[in-house]
């Protein structure tokens, strides 16, 4: 707990945070030129396939993808590790990377959103077509409830699920790169080719995309999500603790609390 009030604090007092959510909202912005259709929905979900959505994924990993890095830099691992120990250390930096990650795609979503909405209204989508959300979509029932900006936020926090992993994945594989531009490109990187090259079945945009009803079953739709999240958050975190076990430490060497 206490590892985990201090990388708070950290990312709530640090500006990247913040930069980060400015930059999901500008890609936003700049993915769905061109595709509002009069509504913020038609631009929200658009922009999505765009190209330079990309972008948002880089963005999600600026507030803490590169927090290893940082320490290593200023030499805080020892210290910091002694006052506890090293999976507690570990744990601390994955989850509230994944966290910031998501929240960082949630918040900067809807900044594009309700400025959108400035000049537009949310739905003018016809009952047919919202129907047809209800049917296939595992949020839809929010669209049909006329609940749009709950249904842009639950929306993005499942987009910001799949950056969240990314951005995790940017953490750990950063610590054989030590670069921090490195951590902030990889997610970027590896999602276009999780996007453009899996084969369907494995299409990641799709999976964590809640009008994509890849399993057929829409009540499997969000635990699965979330399910897939947690498991690839932990294989890489795990793999994050070895790594970080063998810089410090050398091999066979463990700080134990």
């Amino acid at each position: 707990m206490r590892y985990m009030k201090s990388d708070v604090y950290r990312i709530v007092t640090s500006g990247k945070f913040y930069i980060g959510i400015l930059m999901v909202a500008l890609a936003s912005f700049v993915s769905a030129l061109g595709f509002f259709g009069g509504s913020v929905v038609s631009g929200f979900h658009y922009m999505g396939w765009r190209s330079t959505y990309t972008l948002v994924y880089a963005a999600a990993a600026v507030p803490f993808a590169g927090a290893f890095l940082e320490d290593g830099e200023h030499k805080f691992y020892y210290p910091q590790i002694l006052r506890g120990d090293i999976v507690r250390y570990t744990a601390s930096k994955v989850f509230l990377c994944f966290l910031s990650a998501v929240l960082t795609v949630g918040i900067g979503s809807m900044v594009f959103c309700y400025a959108a909405h400035i000049r537009l209204p949310w739905n003018t989508l016809d009952a047919e077509t919202i129907a047809i959300y209800g049917k296939y979509s595992c949020l839809g029932f929010l669209m049909e409830k006329n609940f749009m900006p709950c249904y842009f936020f639950c929306y993005s926090l499942m987009r910001g699920l799949l950056a969240g992993i990314l951005a995790v994945l940017a953490q750990w594989l950063s610590l054989y790169a030590e670069n921090q531009l490195f951590a902030v490109a990889l997610p970027m990187s590896a999602y276009y080719f999780l996007v453009n090259y899996l084969p369907e079945p494995f299409n990641l945009y799709d999976f964590f995309d809640p009008a994509a009803n890849v399993l057929g079953n829409l009540k499997l739709k969000i635990p699965s999500v979330l399910f897939v999240s947690a498991v690839s958050v932990l294989i890489i975190g795990i793999f994050m603790e070895k790594k970080l076990e063998k810089d410090i430490f050398g091999k066979g060497g463990k700080s134990h609390g």
